[in-house]
């Protein structure tokens, strides 16, 4: 079966990670001349309009679900609103095949999945908390391999989520405050 098919099985909701995006315009940075990297760029402005909406979900945190979606919905709404209608002009003047066009990409193809956290007051704007819970996993924990059938040679990885684990990080973050619900990212996007 694939991921999509158990999502769909186990009723799962496919989030985005908005940290996944913003790391791609730092990388789009990071292709500047070293010059270049340090005066703002389309690349600059797309972490800076990240970095709000971080900012928004770190302020409020510590809401209730009812609460922190009502501002979500007033704060994040129209900065994400923002954020998606922002490159329309840049893509057509920006290289597919470079850094800064693949972050565009990322984002124009990757947006139903990342706008998923604003109906939804448990699921968080990234899936790090879900990453991170799958990486600390023990030896037992899912590190299967299994043959692919895409070419010769290669190897599809299996997805295994150590549920225990992400429920225990999960559960570690709501003692901390922060009500965020983990997602896993099905796809490698």
């Amino acid at each position: 079966m694939t991921p999509g098919g158990v999502a769909v099985e186990l009723n799962l909701t496919h989030v985005g990670c908005m940290a996944h995006l913003r790391r791609r315009f730092f990388e789009a940075i990071k292709a500047l001349p070293k010059p270049e990297q340090k005066t703002f760029s389309a690349a600059h402005e797309g972490v800076r309009r990240i970095d709000e909406l971080y900012t928004i979900e770190r302020e409020r945190k510590a809401l209730p679900d009812d609460e922190r979606q009502r501002v979500r919905r007033e704060k994040a709404l129209p900065k994400l609103k923002s954020l998606h209608a922002w490159p329309e002009d840049l893509v057509r003047h920006t290289l597919p095949s470079g850094k800064l066009g693949d972050a565009i990409e990322y984002l124009l193809r990757q947006w139903p999945k990342l706008v998923r956290y604003i109906d939804d007051p448990r699921l968080a704007i990234d899936t790090n908390l879900a990453e991170n819970a799958i990486r600390q996993g023990g030896p037992g924990e899912c590190r299967a391999l299994q043959p692919g059938v895409h070419r010769p040679g290669q190897r599809a990885r299996a997805l295994c989520v150590p549920v225990p684990a992400v429920c225990r990080a999960a559960e570690r973050h709501d003692r901390r405050g922060d009500r965020g619900a983990a997602a896993v990212q099905l796809d490698s996007g």
